[in-house]
């Protein structure tokens, strides 16, 4: 295995479903917010309305990594028009995160702690430090 391959394995979680999950999952956790779980079913009314990249179940909030193909085609559109109306009417809030969002980490870890917050998470706020750098360090190869 890779010099750089064993240096992330720490990061990643067997349940994520594309490597930009899992990059989101990752900068969850090196700024200190809670893991969230992964590929998560979410249940309203008896029946299962998404299965959601990071879910905080305790406050509410999914965060959902939106790759082009959600745009692609008009029927995955209608599809997420929907799962995001079931995940409203289910009283979850939803962060949808993009490419560039990805590519601003930290602006992007605000904002889910922000949505976090609003929801009543009591924790402290994104640290962006020693465990922070040694994620981009990982990722580097240096």
């Amino acid at each position: 295995m890779p010099r750089q391959a064993r240096r992330v394995l720490p990061w990643l979680e067997e349940r994520a479903a594309s490597l930009k999950e899992s990059e989101l999952r990752a900068l969850v956790l090196a700024c200190g917010l809670p893991a969230g779980e992964v590929n998560a079913d979410v249940f309203h009314r008896g029946r299962r309305i998404a299965i959601t990249d990071l879910l905080f179940r305790a406050w509410g909030v999914a965060v959902e990594y939106e790759g082009r193909q959600h745009a692609e085609t008009a029927e995955q559109f209608q599809r997420d028009i929907a799962r995001y109306a079931d995940l409203r009417a289910a009283g979850i809030e939803y962060v949808q995160v993009t490419q560039e969002m990805l590519a601003q980490p930290r602006a992007l870890m605000m904002r889910i702690y922000d949505v976090l917050r609003q929801r009543g998470y009591p924790g402290p706020a994104p640290q962006f430090g020693p465990r922070w750098d040694a994620l981009f360090r990982r990722l580097s190869g240096s």
